[in-house]
């Protein structure tokens, strides 16, 4: 067999691009299909070359211990392929399952091997980090710069290890435990999925845990190990701090389409794809059609007040404003209306000015308001009243131009009143006695809006309602997001958290502004409520709960406590706090699942509300 070696140079990068010639040449195929697999051909078998092997290359280990050494006629059968390389597989593995058979090959442009090609490859070991070593990712090894040879065409593809029953199961609790000094398949989740990296694997059956998001990825927990961790009562799995789920893994659609799913579909059959990883995540990136065997799952729907109850929702409408449209104000409406049954008070985060995102000095929000009570009142619902206090511009946060603020949504055919009291609402609010009882110095008003704490960050809301004859402080919080810590699977192990300082300064001023209230009157009837942006069991809701608040939502079964998914971990972000003497007077707490368990089309937020009952009877 002759070989012809030609070599482009692109973008200071050289690239090898083989071709087989004297009769035996193939030609470049003509629009070629990511991740397509070519049928096996039993007669023709891969050509054996001495050579550097691709366990050797991956090493025990997250990182190859051949890094930045050139390796020589790596053997290998190309397994599928992509835009700019292609990944083989060693088809005589050694034994150790710690050790990956698998590798990428970094052609820069796209490769003319297929599946089913016995190749041999030169090149340089390299660890590449997905979107640069900024975002804190774990690196895959690749070999760049390759020379490579065909030796043959039409070759059956490695057998694919098991994902669950019947092969290899993940560990179930702990992504890793030893901040990476140890390697320990068999404990953590993050050293097991580097052992397989780049490998051909199978999935027999699976259970989807999360919804299919908008980047295409789907969460599922393979067969065999479904019953691993705690699960939703639809079907989710449950994040909890001392489980982070690493038997779960997301399908993606980098080689070839996935169809869409939701929480509680099955996948219908086997698959098979290869074990990738990108943007803090492993992934399965199928290499063959997959479908769904879907579920029945459908949005919850909330019972009405009885007499005397008062009922406050805490939700987060993701980023509503004027300009979304009328569809998407009714839907939001339809799901108030028909599934949360018009609270008396919607504590909403994520309302954003008049104009959205376009970043012209605009920060009132009385017309997103205005379209969204009017969608109400069309849905069948009652007329709702609004209160907020207007950021200052571009200072809280969020989407620049949006102005992003918590607000109050309410109505008054059942008794409920706003107390209005002040006059400059901006400068903060003080709990204070007058003649004996307790007020807000503002109402609305905002906690310590100058404080660092709430730099560049939503300012909680305060106002003073009155139901029954009794008046309740309703205080409206969206804590600092969690986009600034590193992923669980990323480059830091344990992750890093530093966005879970300034929440934790914020909550620590929420928590002394209710125990002031508490100084002037220990019977006083508060609320806290709102997107805290972490977890019941975190050290932000630690400080904030402090001695005096109970965060209601850990007195619903734990099957029930979550109101977000994200990459497949059901969890708690969304909180409603209250005083002990209002515990007294709870009757019901709710989550109403209508939202974050579906794909994106079918909701009108990320989030799920929280609602809570009160008889103000007793």
């Amino acid at each position: 067999m002759i070989r012809t070696v030609k070599r482009i140079h692109l973008a200071g990068v050289t690239i090898l691009l083989i071709a087989l010639v004297a009769g035996c040449a193939r030609p470049l195929p003509t629009a070629p299909v990511p991740g397509e697999v070519s049928a096996p051909n039993a007669e023709l078998q891969p050509r054996v070359v001495s050579g550097d092997r691709i366990h050797t290359i991956q090493g025990a280990s997250l990182r190859s211990p051949l890094e930045g050494k050139t390796v020589k006629n790596v053997a290998g059968i190309v397994t599928a392929f992509r835009a700019g390389g292609f990944y083989m597989q060693d088809p005589n593995p050694d034994g150790n399952e710690g050790t990956s058979e698998g590798i990428f090959v970094f052609t820069a442009v796209v490769p003319r091997t297929r599946p089913g090609d016995a190749v041999r490859v030169s090149g340089v070991v390299e660890e590449f980090y997905p979107g640069g070593l900024e975002n804190h990712n774990q690196p895959i090894t690749h070999i760049v710069d390759p020379e490579v040879e065909i030796m043959s065409s039409g070759n059956e593809l490695p057998a694919p290890t098991v994902l669950g029953v019947g092969g290899r199961i993940p560990p179930t609790e702990v992504i890793d435990d030893d901040s990476g000094k140890q390697f320990d398949p068999q404990q953590d989740g993050i050293d097991f999925y580097e052992s397989l990296e780049s490998m051909l694997l199978q999935i027999n059956s699976a259970r989807v845990v999360a919804a299919t998001n908008a980047y295409k990825e789907t969460a599922v927990v393979p067969e065999g190990i479904d019953q691993a961790g705690l699960f939703t009562t639809r079907g989710g799995l449950l994040l909890r701090i001392e489980d982070q789920n690493p038997e779960k893994i997301l399908l993606d659609d980098g080689l070839r389409p996935v169809p869409e799913a939701v929480t509680g579909d099955r996948l219908a059959g086997p698959v098979i794809g290869i074990l990738d990883y990108s943007f803090g995540n492993y992934k399965f990136q199928l290499t063959m059609k997959a479908s769904f065997i879907h579920g029945k799952l459908t949005p919850e729907t909330a019972r009405p007040a009885q007499e005397g109850e008062l009922v406050i929702a805490s939700f987060n409408v993701e980023n509503l404003d004027a300009r979304d449209g009328p569809n998407r104000f009714m839907n939001l409406a339809k799901q108030i209306v028909k599934h949360l049954k018009s609270p008396d008070i919607l504590v909403l985060q994520e309302i954003q000015d008049n104009n959205g995102i376009l970043d012209d000095g605009t920060v009132d929000a009385n017309e997103t308001y205005r379209l969204l009570m009017d969608a109400i009142v069309a849905a069948g619902g009652p007329e709702y009243k609004f209160r907020d206090v207007p950021p200052v511009d571009n200072r809280d946060g969020g989407e620049a131009g949006g102005n992003i603020r918590v607000g109050f949504l309410f109505r008054t055919d059942r008794g409920l009143q706003f107390v209005d009291r002040g006059r400059n609402p901006s400068s903060g609010s003080k709990p204070v006695l007058n003649a004996g009882f307790l007020q807000l110095t503002q109402s609305p008003g905002r906690i310590q809006p100058d404080a660092g704490a709430f730099y560049d960050s939503r300012k909680p809301l305060v106002g003073e309602f009155s139901f029954q004859g009794k008046t309740l402080f309703i205080i409206g919080a969206h804590l600092n997001s969690k986009g600034t810590d590193t992923a669980l699977y990323g480059l830091y192990q344990p992750p890093r958290v530093d966005s879970e300082r300034q929440r934790i300064q914020q909550a620590n001023i929420i928590q002394r502004f209710v125990a002031q209230i508490q100084i002037l009157d220990p019977e006083a009837l508060v609320v806290v409520a709102g997107d805290m942006n972490d977890f019941q069991f975190s050290e932000p809701l630690r400080a904030l709960k402090g001695s005096n608040l109970v965060d209601v939502v850990e007195l619903m079964p734990i099957e029930e406590q979550y109101t977000y998914v994200f990459e497949g971990n059901s969890q708690v972000l969304d909180h409603i706090l209250v005083t002990k003497p209002l515990g007294t007077l709870l009757t019901e707490i709710d989550i109403v699942h209508i939202n974050a368990e579906f794909l994106a089309s079918q909701r009108t937020s990320d989030h799920d509300p929280v609602l809570v009952y009160f008889n103000f009877l007793k």
